[in-house]
């Protein structure tokens, strides 16, 4: 069995592209995604393999051309870990060995950058500069117009990207991780912590050779395959390892996408994947008479 990421979660928790992913800002069910929560694959769909007509592209569906199912260990084994019990210790381990992932030297990087840097924008708002005459930005009207290529490199500070347009305000777990009730209400230290603290999400992981920087097609995808993770490694290994992706997220798969929270995701990342490990090996330990315990 291969948990794809993992390792040794502090030698690796800045191999950033092992253990990041994109994600969705809500899934089908209503729940906020935060940047540094945590996906853990029920299932991976390669969303890149299909055929491009000139009005648009179609993925393949057929039988044959679809990735697998997970073999039945892994299934029985994300099954538990999606229950309310094992869920919330891999909550809290993954909180406690994060941050001492951010405690250590050299590892400065991987401290939580705060709520107020978790900036989700409509997915329709494009990431250009927005000084009118300035390049072919200027003229960049609807979701098919070019924007320069300075653009697409630099940081939404250095574009005038609006932050007043930013859609966290709604959000309930980002007020709440900075000190609010959606009523304005102050909260208790104890609530503040619990909604700075990442959480754990079992979902699918869209797959494809291309990196995700849109937020309308990051949509699109999302209500197609009911996907609530970008990447771009797990479909190479998932045909041919049992595998379990483990990745965090580290940006919302849109144009506005940054390092800043990489080194956060990838601690999280390698945080939850040796909690989880810990409960593989729990369910996995010989007992006397070299018995296995299942459940």
């Amino acid at each position: 069995m291969a948990f794809y990421g993992s390792g040794n979660p502090l030698l690796e928790a800045f191999q950033a592209p092992l253990l990041i992913c994109g994600g969705v800002p809500i899934n089908a069910s209503g729940v906020e995604i935060l940047l540094g929560d945590v996906i853990i694959s029920t299932s991976v769909v390669q969303i890149d393999f299909g055929r491009q007509y000139p009005h648009k592209f179609i993925r393949k569906k057929e039988v044959e051309d679809i990735l697998g199912r997970a073999n039945p260990e892994i299934r029985a084994l994300v099954g538990r870990a999606e229950g309310y019990l094992v869920r919330r210790r891999l909550k809290d381990k993954t909180s406690l060995f994060s941050t001492q992932i951010g405690a250590k030297d050299g590892f400065s990087q991987a401290v939580y950058p705060g709520p107020a840097n978790d900036i989700l924008y409509p997915a329709n708002y494009r990431h250009k500069y927005r000084i009118q005459g300035s390049c072919i930005c200027g003229d960049c009207k609807d979701q098919n117009d070019d924007v320069c290529e300075s653009a697409l490199q630099s940081a939404c500070e250095d574009l005038g990207c609006d932050r007043t347009l930013s859609l966290s305000a709604k959000r309930r777990r980002t007020q709440m991780a900075m000190g609010f009730a959606l009523d304005g209400k102050p909260l208790t230290a104890k609530a503040i912590q619990e909604a700075r603290n990442p959480s754990i999400h079992f979902g699918r992981m869209a797959c494809s050779n291309q990196v995700m920087k849109s937020g309308q097609h990051r949509d699109q995808i999302a209500a197609e395959e009911n996907a609530i993770g970008f990447e771009m490694e797990s479909a190479g290994t998932w045909d041919y390892v049992p595998t379990i992706v483990i990745k965090s997220v580290c940006d919302y798969a849109d144009s506005h996408k940054n390092k800043q929270w990489q080194g956060y995701a990838a601690a999280t990342a390698a945080a939850c994947t040796k909690a989880f490990l810990e409960e593989w090996r729990g369910v996995d330990r010989p007992t006397q008479g070299k018995q296995r315990i299942r459940s």
